[in-house]
């Protein structure tokens, strides 16, 4: 990896970088993920600047350097009129003062926190300093996303889901807590293991992929393991061992900690991760609650007495919601309009 940054200020001045936060695409996916892991002392610079520019939303077009440091002056000197810095003519005049103001406020409020932390850094010296980091990422219905956790981990984080990650320095221990589902891609470091706490269990790893699929309304939660090896202990209160996955190999943990072990199909336990909306013998609220999520609408049922009881089988790869409906309907006979946000169901 050719690039060097040591600040967030660097990552925020490099126009492939920004151009990933805003636009991402496989190929710059790659790259940064490499680049992280490769890195990792710079990933809090990083994640920073990130932050930073998605809150503030940058636009496309990029000022120049000295724009930068001229803006940053009049908004310091109080001078916030249309006029100030207008006697520099050409295309800078098209930056509006909006804009500049959004590029000024960036600098100096990732100025100041890269100052607070070098200043902390130096005041204590070596001295040995627990220290949390926090972080939260959370997705609505309709939306997935992927996260870079500090360590270098990569998640897959589901729509209506939400993980909270900490790391502590004194005990070394890297937790995720998990509400809904996602996929973990584990950075490998056997001095810290990796736990994924959900209301029902808690996973342990190293360095290895899986998908856990936890959400508030599923009896059991579910385990599954692409790649490496966890341990999955339930909340049950005995002290037991965890269970040891293998790949291809699933574990269910119920709310009282009864556990199950079984295979499963790719495709239906991960292949959410990659747009596939999979359906096996599955119930009508099954489907209504996948399509919830899946699409960000909210469902209702009109002569629901007649929708009887249901099994239903499809795999639909990147479809329209209109397409997937009507590939149902034809199956379980029933008419449906699509109206905003709204989806009824006519039995």
């Amino acid at each position: 990896m050719k690039k060097e940054h040591t600040s967030p200020e660097d990552f925020m001045m490099d126009l492939d970088f920004r151009k990933w936060v805003l636009e991402p695409q496989p190929e710059s996916d790659l790259f940064w993920k490499t680049w992280m892991r490769n890195n990792p002392d710079q990933i809090k610079a990083l994640l920073l600047a990130k932050e930073l520019i998605l809150k503030l939303e940058f636009e496309n077009s990029q000022p120049s350097q000295g724009k930068y440091d001229q803006v940053l002056q009049n908004i310091l000197a109080g001078n916030l009129s249309e006029r100030a810095g207008n006697h520099h003519s050409g295309k800078a005049s098209s930056f509006s003062l909006n804009q500049f103001i959004k590029v000024a406020a960036v600098l100096v409020l990732a100025g100041f926190l890269s100052l607070t932390y070098y200043f902390i850094n130096n005041q204590y010296g070596d001295q040995s300093i627990p220290v949390t980091q926090a972080m939260v990422k959370e997705n609505p219905s309709g939306r997935k996303s992927q996260v870079f956790l500090p360590d270098g981990s990569v998640v897959w984080l589901n729509s209506e889901s939400r993980i909270e990650y900490e790391t502590n320095e004194e005990d070394k221990s890297r937790v995720v807590n998990l509400v809904g589902e996602a996929f973990f891609d584990v950075a490998k470091d056997k001095s810290r293991p990796f736990i994924v706490r959900t209301s029902n269990c808690s996973v342990t790893a190293i360095g290895t992929q899986f998908n856990v699929k936890a959400f508030p309304n599923d009896k059991d939660h579910k385990v599954s393991l692409a790649e490496g090896k966890v341990s999955v202990e339930g909340y049950d209160g005995a002290k037991s061992e965890g269970v040891l996955l293998n790949p291809g190999e699933a574990l269910s943990v119920g709310l009282d900690g009864s556990k199950e072990k079984t295979s499963f199909n790719p495709k239906e336990a991960m292949g959410w991760k990659v747009g596939i909306l999979y359906f096996e013998d599955a119930s009508f609220e099954e489907v209504t609650d996948k399509l919830q999520r899946w699409y960000g609408k909210k469902i209702t049922v009109e002569n629901s007495s007649k929708v009887g009881e249901w099994k239903f089988s499809s795999e639909f790869q990147d479809e329209t919601l209109e397409n997937v409906l009507r590939t149902i309907s034809y199956a379980k006979k029933f008419k449906y309009t699509i109206e905003n946000k709204t989806v009824k169901l006519i039995f």
